[in-house]
C-alpha cells in the first residue's frame, strides 16, 4: 500500500440527539455566561430585569416544573444595589424563586455561599430527587470590586460543570 496516496477516512464525532429547548433561540444557551458593561443609566438593570420576567424570555417556562414560570429553578440576585433600582425592587420582589442578597457584608463573604452552592450541586442525586439538578442563574450586579472576592473569575470557566448560569452586570 501507497501510504503517500492513502486517505484516513475522519469520522464524524458521534452526538447524543439534544431535545428542542423552549427557550427563544435568540437567547444564550443554558448553561452560559454573560457580561454585560454599560456606563451608569444605560438599562443595564433594565435589561436583565426583561431577561428575567417576560414570558418571551426566560419567564416562558421550565422544562422540569410546569408549576415554574421561570427557565430558571433558581435565581440568585447578589447586589448592593438592587433595593434601590426602581425595576429590580419591583420585579425580583414578585417572583418566587429569586434569593436576594444585598447586605454589604453577605456580598464581601460571597464565595462561600457560592461554594455552598457548588456543593449542593455537586453532591445533587438524580435518583434520590427523582428531578435533574436544579438550573441556577447567578447574576452579580453593580458587584465590580467584589468579583474577585466572589470566585466569580472561576466561574466564569467552570459554571457549567454546576450547572449554573452567571451573569456579570458593570460599568
Amino acid at each position: 500500500m501507497d501510504k503517500k496516496n492513502s486517505v484516513l477516512k475522519i469520522l464524524p464525532v458521534k452526538k447524543e440527539a439534544e431535545k428542542p429547548s423552549i427557550l427563544n433561540p435568540i437567547l444564550p444557551i443554558f448553561p452560559s455566561c454573560t457580561c454585560i458593561v454599560a456606563p451608569p443609566r444605560a438599562g443595564k438593570s433594565n435589561l436583565v430585569m426583561n431577561l428575567l420576567a417576560n414570558p418571551n424570555f426566560y419567564y416562558g417556562g421550565n422544562e422540569n416544573d410546569p408549576d415554574n414560570p421561570s427557565y430558571f429553578d433558581e435565581i440568585h440576585y447578589l447586589s448592593p444595589t438592587s433595593r434601590f433600582d426602581k425595576s429590580t425592587k419591583t420585579i425580583l420582589s414578585k417572583m418566587d424563586n429569586v434569593i436576594q442578597i444585598d447586605d454589604m457584608e453577605e456580598l464581601q463573604n460571597i464565595a462561600f455561599y457560592v461554594q455552598a452552592l457548588q456543593q449542593s450541586q455537586k453532591d445533587w442525586d438524580e435518583e434520590k430527587e427523582q428531578r435533574p439538578r436544579p438550573k441556577i442563574l447567578l447574576v452579580f450586579d453593580d458587584m465590580v470590586d467584589l468579583l474577585v472576592q466572589s470566585k466569580v473569575d472561576m466561574l466564569s470557566t467552570k459554571f457549567r460543570h454546576y450547572n449554573f448560569s452567571v451573569i456579570c452586570i458593570s460599568q
